[in-house]
């Protein structure tokens, strides 16, 4: 995807919600910013959300803390807001 946007291909750009973890060493924080800043700069609408600490796939690992609950309620808005229930 980072390259399909920087190459200029055509595409489709639904609104995108992206929720990451600053210590993910899976799909890193830096790649994460810089998806963001493409998908942007290619005409897109993108939120990035960065919890402080938190691993690659925080959310399923403990889905009871408070960060997790913090992004599941995030998704939620976002969804709501973008269905037109927000």
């Amino acid at each position: 995807p980072q390259l399909i946007l920087e190459r200029g291909e055509p595409k489709d750009l639904p609104p995108l919600l992206i929720v990451q973890g600053t210590k993910d060493d899976n799909l890193t924080p830096d790649m994460a910013g810089r998806f963001a800043q493409a998908y942007r700069a290619a005409g897109g609408d993108v939120t990035l959300r960065e919890f402080e600490g938190q691993q690659h796939a925080f959310v399923t690992r403990d889905p009871d803390g408070p960060d997790s609950q913090a992004a599941i309620r995030i998704m939620i808005d976002y969804i709501k807001k973008q269905i037109g229930l927000h």
